[in-house]
C-alpha cells in the first residue's frame, strides 16, 4: 500500500474545487456507505487489501477526522471517487 503526502501552507485561502455538472463532493456517510467505499477503493487500486474491518480500523484511529473523509458522487448519488485526508499531530 502506498500513500501520497501533499503539504500546503494554510496561511492562504484554498481554491474552490471545480466539478463538472452532476458531480458533488460531500462527507462520507459512514453508516450507509462503507461497503460502497470499500468496493470503490478496491476498484481504484486493483487490490483487495481494503476490507470493511480495515476501513473501520482507520476510522477508529486517533488521527481520523470524519470531516476530512470526502467522497465524490455522480448525479445518481453513486460513489465515484474519494479523498481521505488526515492531519497528523
Amino acid at each position: 500500500m502506498e500513500s501520497v503526502l501533499l503539504v500546503r501552507s494554510l496561511l492562504e485561502d484554498l481554491p474552490q474545487p471545480y466539478l463538472p455538472d452532476g458531480f458533488y463532493i460531500r462527507l462520507l456517510n459512514e453508516a450507509n456507505e462503507l461497503e460502497d467505499y470499500v468496493a470503490l477503493h478496491r476498484a481504484a487500486f486493483g487490490s483487495d487489501q481494503m476490507t470493511l474491518e480495515f476501513r473501520r480500523s482507520i476510522m477508529g484511529s486517533l488521527n481520523y477526522n470524519p470531516e476530512l473523509d470526502l467522497v465524490l458522487t455522480s448525479s445518481d448519488k453513486r460513489l465515484v471517487g474519494f479523498c481521505h485526508c488526515q492531519i497528523f499531530r
